[in-house]
């Protein structure tokens, strides 16, 4: 199958793109072309590997921009269409997948126009608008949570899970906490924000501290502060017990390292946790578009998977009440984990590919 992939902006879109892609390329007579932007995250990722074709697209998010910017935005995006129309007469894909977010748009408005099957994939608690504009049109919509489900035709709708990279669904046999300088035998904490990190968590974790430390529970913490914040790693002065580091490369290891997670609720970040079985504390980041991350960290409370604390409500004493309960309660983790891997849906890569194969077969 050769298979035309619109994906940028964020992880959430660019990171389910790649196991995607990687799931693709593992079955024969198979070939990627993907969609992003011209400068970013996707280019980085996307742009240099010699399996895939990778197309730049210069475009800016329309309905985000400032009034004065919507006459650039707006030519950009028709410009986008017209290139894609171009790109994927030449290239003749046998489908084409949107990721969501404004870089889905033009390409899927172009497989409309040349009238090839389309899908769109949405993988939050909340479908962002593009997808919601797109679906109405496409052949089917890939669903990520089932709380999705009803923004979408029952006709086109699927719940097939992110798809996720091949390690971040496989359990290591021996956790290395080694490679993270941690013990064996401590209750472990994990704490992360993205990729950009979240100071808003760090300072909380830092200041949590005493409180564990007087609780008399013997414990320690990975914690991912993320590049733009190594600075405040120098002035942390964290204790030994505290391993802190800008990125985690390996997330199955430091996953299988980890009791307890304490984190931010992208779609993809609790995707993996729910395949790994990870107990939760969740921390939604409050500016995310349509505040999509509350809804999906709303998903985890209401089956018990997690403790939602809204940031404008994290304290140290808060933050550090939650992590006491799940160190003093090996039954409440041990449901917590239960019902995170409800949650999982280790199979996505394979269900969606699955379900595109039998789109191309019914054209």
């Amino acid at each position: 199958m050769r298979l035309a992939i619109a994906a940028g902006g964020t992880g959430g879109h660019i990171f389910p793109a790649v196991a995607l892609i990687e799931g693709l390329l593992a079955r024969k007579d198979s070939a990627a072309l993907v969609f992003g932007r011209s400068t970013g995250m996707e280019r980085n990722i996307l742009g240099n590997r010699h399996d895939i074709e990778y197309v730049g697209l210069q475009i800016r998010p329309f309905l985000r921009s400032r009034l004065t910017v919507w006459p650039i935005a707006l030519a950009e995006l028709v410009q986008s269409v017209f290139f894609a129309c171009r790109t994927l007469r030449q290239w003749k894909p046998d489908a084409v997948l949107g990721m969501g977010g404004y870089v889905s748009a033009p390409v899927v408005m172009a497989a409309l126009l040349t009238r090839l099957p389309v899908a769109v994939a949405d993988q939050n608690a909340l479908p962002g608008r593009a997808n919601r504009f797109l679906g109405r049109f496409a052949t089917r919509v890939f669903c990520g949570c089932e709380e999705s489900l009803p923004f979408f035709s029952k006709r086109k709708r699927r719940l097939t899970g992110i798809p996720l990279r091949v390690g971040a669904t496989m359990a290591c046999e021996r956790p290395p906490f080694e490679t993270f300088g941690l013990k064996q035998g401590l209750f472990t904490l994990l704490v992360f924000g993205g990729s950009q990190g979240a100071l808003a968590l760090c300072e909380a974790v830092r200041q949590m501290l005493p409180v564990l430390d007087q609780h008399g529970v013997p414990y320690q913490i990975l914690l991912q502060v993320g590049a733009r914040n190594s600075e405040w790693i120098e002035n942390a002065q964290m204790p030994n017990h505290v391993k802190t580091v800008e990125m985690i490369e390996d997330m199955s290891a430091a996953y299988a390292c980890a009791d307890a997670v304490v984190c931010r609720a992208g779609a993809v970040s609790l995707a993996e946790m729910a395949v790994q079985g990870k107990p939760a504390i969740l921390i939604p980041y409050p500016f995310a578009k349509d505040d999509h991350q509350t809804k999906n960290a709303k998903a985890w409370g209401d089956v018990g998977a997690a403790r939602v604390i809204e940031q404008s409500l994290l304290t140290p004493e808060s933050l550090a009440e939650e992590v006491i309960s799940l160190m003093d309660d090996p039954v409440k983790l041990s449901q917590r984990a239960e019902a995170a891997r409800s949650l999982g849906k280790p199979n996505a890569t394979a269900a969606m590919l699955t379900e595109l194969e039998a789109m191309v077969a019914q054209r």
